[in-house]
């Protein structure tokens, strides 16, 4: 900081208290580096796009035609309904609602909503700078970024209608949000408490499971043992932003559904899912519960919420009365969860403009890419696993969390650590850039006894 010019007066004028800037210096200064790696990022990502197309319209791509089509009522004023016209929260809005003004503007286009991503996937890779910058230093920031940039399954992705490259600029953004503000130092003022709150909302709205940090950031706050009053403070005003994203939503379905659904139905059958007899740690049919329940034929909402109850009823009566096959089940659904990275080209299986030949050459590039990234980041984890810097405390709960959640919860797959691929960047380069200092240290050692 800049001496403060002199005064008339004899004391020294103190400079005022400031609060954790919303837009990092990191930003205001032009970096050529990160010029070039987010350039790199964009072009990978839009070549991509325009050159490999899903499409979930003439043929029926599950998660991907669903979307399509909720996003395409939307735009047409229908608002959130399945296809036979009815009220549906089966899925989270925030997708859809984010597709509907894009479809609106270029008659339905899906060369729009992979745009979409190709511009998600690039902030992205600017936003894992900034909190690389901040929670270790800017050479590790520039790193991660680069491995993000060009990480196979991030750049797959950017040609699917999924929420996987949406959610995970939102799930970042709430990461580097927080670490700049009610993470920092004085933890922000009331405001930015306020705003990431609202922005946690944004992703749940999009991927419930983005709640997941609705509860971690409040611990950590309190952790840190500012004052009572501080604490209390930035939790609430973090818990009323979210809230006020998602209580407007879970208010239409009372309305409309006649539930007090708080986000979407899915989350209990991904319940069901991990929780049933037959289980096996990943994906499973879910018609088998619909048939066991009678619910073939019914017609929304009644058939959303009883299937959602159904499915409660018995993911808890199966926890509750197999825990020995529950704890067995446990480490199939980390294997599932952690296995590879192969979902993104899974998905572009036929019909695609991709080939089967080229999908499974890419499909073990982002195995191979993800394993030497996570094996590098193993490589480095008494740097980065630390409980008493609370930055990088938080990298480590959140994903500790979400494993957990994924675990033990629900059920694992591949498609599910998407987003949590941009913290694995930076742990990587945590190692390499502690495995670079050791080799130049021992390098200029040599020369030195050279030299002698």
């Amino acid at each position: 900081m800049e001496a403060l010019p002199p005064t008339a007066s004899s004391t020294p004028a103190k400079p005022a208290a400031r609060s954790p800037a919303i837009v990092p210096a990191a930003l205001r200064r032009v970096d050529v580096w990160l010029i070039a790696i987010v350039a790199t990022a964009f072009v990978l990502r839009l070549l991509w796009a325009l050159h490999v197309e899903v499409d979930p319209r003439t043929y029926w791509r599950w998660d991907m035609t669903i979307y399509d089509y909720q996003a395409y009522v939307l735009a047409n004023g229908q608002g959130f309904v399945d296809f036979a016209g009815q009220p549906s929260a089966h899925w989270p809005p925030g997708y859809p609602a984010m597709l509907a003004p894009l479809y609106r503007l270029t008659d339905n286009s899906l060369l729009a909503a992979r745009l979409l991503n190709v511009a998600a996937g690039s902030l992205i890779v600017v936003l894992v700078y900034l909190l690389g910058r901040k929670v270790f230093d800017r050479r590790i920031g520039l790193i991660a970024a680069g491995l993000l940039a060009v990480f196979p399954g991030q750049v797959f992705a950017t040609s699917l209608i999924m929420t996987e490259p949406i959610f995970t600029l939102l799930f970042v953004l709430v990461l580097t949000t927080a670490v700049y503000t009610v993470l920092a130092e004085g933890h922000g003022r009331r405001w930015q408490a306020l705003l990431v709150g609202l922005l946690i909302g944004a992703a749940a709205l999009v991927r419930g499971e983005g709640l997941l940090l609705a509860a971690i950031i409040p611990v950590l706050i309190f952790a840190s043992r500012p004052s009572r009053r501080v604490a209390l403070a930035r939790s609430s005003l973090l818990l009323l932003g979210a809230a006020a994203v998602i209580l407007p939503w879970t208010a239409r379905n009372i309305a409309k559904m006649h539930a007090p659904i708080i986000i979407s139905t899915s989350a209990t059958e991904a319940l069901w899912v991990g929780h049933h007899e037959g289980a096996n740690g990943r994906i499973a049919d879910f018609s088998e519960l619909t048939v066991n329940e009678g619910l073939q034929g019914m017609a929304n909402p009644d058939y959303e919420v009883k299937t959602n109850n159904a499915a409660l009823r018995q993911a808890l009566q199966f926890i509750r009365n197999n825990p020995i096959e529950e704890l067995a089940l446990i480490p199939r659904r980390f294997a599932a969860l952690y296995a590879g990275d192969g979902a993104s080209i899974a998905w572009h299986d036929n019909p695609s403009t991709l080939s089967i030949d080229k999908a499974r050459l890419l499909g073990r590039l982002s195995d191979w890419f993800y394993w030497a990234v996570g094996g590098i980041a193993a490589i480095g984890l008494p740097l980065w696993l630390s409980l008493r810097d609370q930055r990088k405390a938080f990298l480590v709960a959140v994903v500790a969390c979400w494993t957990l959640l994924f675990s033990v919860v629900f059920f694992g797959d591949e498609r599910f650590h998407f987003a949590i691929i941009p913290i694995f960047c930076l742990w990587a380069a945590v190692s390499l850039t502690t495995v670079w200092q050791a080799v130049q240290t021992r390098w200029r050692g040599r020369g030195h006894a050279a030299q002698s």
